[in-house]
């Protein structure tokens, strides 16, 4: 429960309110990259999946993995 509701929480938008009064929300790369791995999560937890729909779940999160191990290799 407790990684259900953390991952609600990073790959949601960030948040402020304006000094005019305007509601902000921003996507960072951060809560885009967390929203990404939220849905691959949720796709890997589905009972219902057939094989390749399952493989294709795993190799997407593969690559998902992989971007970011490459970004990070780079700094």
């Amino acid at each position: 429960m407790l990684s259900v509701l953390w991952s609600v929480q990073t790959s949601a938008p960030k948040k402020w309110t304006t000094k005019s009064g305007r509601d902000m929300e921003l996507d960072t790369p951060y809560t885009v990259r967390a929203r990404q791995l939220r849905d691959v999560y949720n796709c890997i937890n589905m009972k219902h999946l057939t094989q390749d729909e399952r493989l294709d779940a795993l190799l997407t999160l593969k690559h998902t993995v992989k971007v970011s191990i490459l970004k990070c290799l780079a700094f």
